[in-house]
């Protein structure tokens, strides 16, 4: 669950950086900006029959996890930390969280990236494609791994994917 709730939180986060203000179309305006995640998709595979009880609770434990955070999320940007977003630093941040980048095509209002990440020892294929304005951002992050069923502890496969919506609501 922990390393579901971590992808989500990168995904919010680069959403965030992606862009900063109104003379660059590439970056977020200032003002109060709401978040709001959406799940669209959950699946865990490749776990053995008698232990699909198991199974349920995590998927159950990741979507109430997701949906908590979810939840819309405001924050207030101002002019001065506007022009400061950038997007290369957003990447340097998502590098610290053991993610690594094939692709990163960011601008021109729209995001296209690709990479694998390593989450509690687990490589996921990560991908996130979007478009951005000064007002709006929205993004659809898919992250997908194989089943790790060898040795003490057994992981599930996944596929998920969710929809990272950043709107710019007026003046702070």
């Amino acid at each position: 669950m922990n390393r579901i709730t971590q992808l989500a939180a990168v995904s919010a986060s680069f959403a965030l950086v992606a862009c900063g203000s109104a003379q660059d179309p590439d970056k977020r305006a200032p003002g109060q900006w709401e978040t709001s995640i959406s799940l669209n998709k959950l699946e865990l595979s490749g776990m053995p029959p008698e232990m699909q009880g198991q199974v349920d609770q995590m998927k159950e434990q990741m979507r109430s996890s997701i949906e908590r955070m979810g939840g819309a999320q405001t924050q207030c940007l101002t002019a001065e930390a506007s022009e400061k977003e950038d997007v290369v630093e957003g990447f340097s941040k998502m590098a610290g969280t053991g993610c690594e980048f094939t692709k990163q095509d960011v601008g021109g209002g729209k995001i296209d990236v690709a990479g694998k990440c390593n989450m509690g020892g687990q490589e996921m294929d990560v991908t996130m494609v979007g478009t951005m304005t000064p007002e709006k951002i929205q993004m659809v992050s898919t992250m997908k791994s194989e089943a790790e069923t060898s040795g003490v502890m057994q992981k599930p496969g996944l596929d998920m994917e969710m929809t990272t919506d950043v709107v710019r609501t007026g003046d702070c």
